[in-house]
């Protein structure tokens, strides 16, 4: 039997919303609680029983934004010990599906943590091969990798169910600055900085057609803007919430494409000086589009 969230009003007490939920993550440290928090901020404890526990609070009124598949929330560590490896006063953003999504059939899972792992092991390779620049100094790349964690009990904002018991969430470490969104997994591209689409085109090549890390997403940090990179002034490109495109659809998540999408991607991309420098011009696949561009992520269908 599926089960589905439900955006009705349901008769839930208020103190409901302020319930610690415990959470059972998909790693090694110990079981963490969450609690959601109302706008006084009630201190949260965990039981007795629980071993070096923290809890994770947020306010249903700090949304950090949307997109068309996913909300997200900031969050805070509290209390003793830590939270999936993450100290107190650390700030996190929680994400999970949205409900048509979720009724959809689209799912969080362990793949969405490969993606963005992947995406950071070509990073590094990225920088150590290809050592890019910006106004002469390195430009750092780099992912954010989160971790899955799921919820013990309902969820509700209000009379809202927003997580369903057992539903798999997302917490990282936040990305500071204006978010931005690069490229998708089907092709479009913001034309925004040179870097992320040359480096999408770069690890189809590097893979030798494996892989293809697109649908970027993130900031383009700046000497003098917000420091994400443990207060180092230099310039960046961070990351959060890649797709991998693999030679077999789904391996990397619902946003794996696969082959096609793979050559629906690069029928969109055109190669820019960036492209050009790394000699990647002409090393594409056979280009076809099976699938509509879109800006937003596109979900191979659920069966």
């Amino acid at each position: 039997m599926k089960c589905f969230r439900s955006c009705r009003s349901l008769c839930r007490s208020a103190c409901y919303v302020a319930a610690l939920i415990v959470l059972v993550a998909h790693h090694r440290f110990g079981p963490g609680w969450v609690g959601v928090s109302s706008p006084a901020r009630p201190k949260v404890r965990p039981e007795p029983q629980v071993v070096c526990a923290a809890s994770l609070t947020w306010n249903w009124d700090d949304k950090l934004g949307e997109g068309t598949f996913k909300e997200a929330y900031m969050a805070r560590v509290e209390g003793d010990g830590d939270y999936y490896g993450y100290t107190a006063g650390q700030k996190l953003v929680l994400k999970f599906m949205k409900a048509a999504q979720y009724n959809s059939g689209v799912r969080i899972t362990e793949k969405d943590i490969q993606a963005q792992q992947l995406g950071q092991n070509y990073a590094e390779k990225f920088e150590s091969v290809v050592k890019p620049q910006r106004g002469g100094e390195p430009l750092r790349v780099f992912f954010r990798v989160g971790k899955l964690v799921s919820s013990s009990r309902n969820l509700y904002h209000g009379k809202t169910l927003k997580v369903l018991e057992g539903e798999n969430m997302l917490v990282e470490l936040p990305l500071y600055g204006e978010f931005e969104k690069f490229n998708s997994n089907t092709g479009w591209s913001s034309g925004v900085g040179a870097l992320p689409s040359a480096f999408s085109h770069w690890t189809w090549v590097e893979s030798n057609g494996e892989h293809l890390v697109c649908d970027l997403q993130g900031h383009r940090g700046l000497k003098g803007g917000p420091h994400t990179l443990g207060g180092k002034d230099c310039p960046y490109y961070a990351f959060s919430d890649p797709a991998v495109l693999s030679k077999v659809s789904g391996t990397y998540g619902p946003a794996d494409l696969g082959v096609k999408g793979q050559e629906t991607w690069f029928s969109k991309h055109v190669c820019n000086d960036f492209c050009k420098s790394l000699g990647l011009q002409g090393k594409v696949p056979n280009c076809q589009s099976h699938f509509k561009t879109q800006t937003h992520t596109v979900y191979r269908p659920i069966r």
